[in-house]
């Protein structure tokens, strides 16, 4: 199955049926990219101080496709990881602050455009004391939370392989990173889940070192748990219940040869609800001093013709599902909120054959979002998205 453009639209203009009519089948329709383009979320400049590589630094992005083009090492991935700082109060790469810092400096700051109705002005900032900032057009935030969604991205990067290969928490990451750009009081709920996870562990800790119940105290943290654990639950429940059909119907499409390949969604409270594992475990839980059992230990497994898609998946299969996955979160984002979330994409063209690349080229342009691409060679970049030639920039970083 091949994408065959047209010069007069230049893009995806005829699909093998079969493919065509599945996918039909999940997706709304969309306007002309043109009135995409002209609608749609974009970042139009990005100023860094201190940050990562960058002493000082400003980058301009006049068009809605962004190709930046440099050697490894030259701070490609860095503008990608501070525009998702804009978009998430946080790095997608690093789990602290501190260490974004020009090395021999403390302390950053990044500043950026965002394109909408209205130019939005963001700032992030990372003082020489440790103190975080963040700020949208002058006005600080009393909680970061808040800001999350107000301008939805999606970052592609190399080491997202492990969503297939690595433990659980990462999948659990990818759907509560998605969800929560789209359903602020979920995102709230999970902070009180974790914080109330957190009280318990100490609690349990507490009673086993000194051999003490605190049995109303421990019965609160329960209630708040089940209560909490069952709004997370029921709602990742049913964000699955729409995403994994279309994942797997992404999957299809990069696919050269047909492939059954499921996904499935997997947690304790399929079987028991929260406060029934915390009274079943609660010695097994004494003993371990944490709580065994709950939506922190769900998980989303794939499956590849019934077997783990890990121990079976080629490379090009797993970075078909990979793509599977960002777009099916793209597109989950943009039919839940109406804002094409912007993409960032970390070397995109690594282990990609041309055949799979055109195809996915294809679809990245069409879903509407602004793509901000990397790559090591000065022109590849360039020469595989010259279909899209008049909605294209390259920039040679270094």
């Amino acid at each position: 199955m091949r994408f065959c453009r047209t010069k007069k639209s230049g893009c995806a203009a005829a699909y093998n049926h079969q493919v065509f009519h599945a996918m039909r089948r999940y997706t709304f329709p969309l306007p002309s990219s043109a009135t995409i383009f002209a609608h749609m979320l974009r970042i139009s400049d990005i100023h860094l101080v201190q940050f990562k590589c960058y002493d000082q630094k400003h980058f301009q992005f006049q068009q809605p496709i962004v190709l930046l083009s440099g050697r490894n090492g030259i701070g490609k991935t860095s503008v990608l990881d501070a525009i998702y700082y804009l978009c998430f109060t946080k790095s997608y790469f690093a789990t602290a602050d501190a260490p974004l810092a020009l090395q021999g400096t403390k302390g950053w700051r990044i500043s950026g455009t965002f394109q909408t109705e209205e130019p939005q002005h963001v700032v992030a900032i990372l003082r020489e004391n440790g103190k975080k900032e963040f700020h949208c057009n002058e006005m600080p935030y009393a909680k970061r939370t808040d800001h999350i969604g107000r301008f939805p991205c999606v970052m592609i990067a190399p080491d997202d392989i492990e969503w297939i290969t690595g433990s659980s928490e990462i999948r659990r990451n990818y759907l509560d990173r998605m969800i929560a750009q789209t359903n602020a009081h979920y995102l709230q709920t999970l902070v009180r889940y974790n914080k109330t996870i957190t009280q318990r562990n100490a609690l349990l800790k507490q009673m086993t070192e000194t051999g003490t119940h605190q049995h109303e105290l421990l019965d609160f943290y329960n209630h708040e748990l089940d209560r909490q654990a069952q709004f997370i639950f029921e709602t990742r429940n049913a964000v699955c219940s729409e995403l994994l059909p279309r994942i797997q119907a992404l999957y299809t499409t990069w696919s050269p040869t047909p492939e059954h390949i499921e996904l499935h969604y997997e947690s304790p409270l399929q079987q028991h609800r929260m406060l029934d594992w915390l009274h079943i475990n609660l010695s097994k839980d004494l003993i371990l001093q944490r709580t065994t059992k709950g939506i922190h230990r769900d998980d989303l497994t794939p499956r590849l013709q019934t077997m783990p898609f890990k121990q079976v998946a080629s490379q090009g299969q797993r970075k078909a599902l990979l793509f599977a996955i960002k777009l099916a979160e793209r597109e989950y984002i943009f039919n839940k909120t109406g804002i094409a979330p912007i993409l960032l994409l970390d070397d995109l063209f690594e282990k990609l054959d041309a055949e799979r690349m055109e195809r996915l080229i294809d679809c990245l342009v069409e879903t509407g979002s602004q793509l901000i691409v990397t790559d090591t060679h000065a022109g590849r970049a360039k020469q595989a998205f010259q279909a899209y030639a008049n909605r294209c920039e390259e920039i040679l970083i270094g």
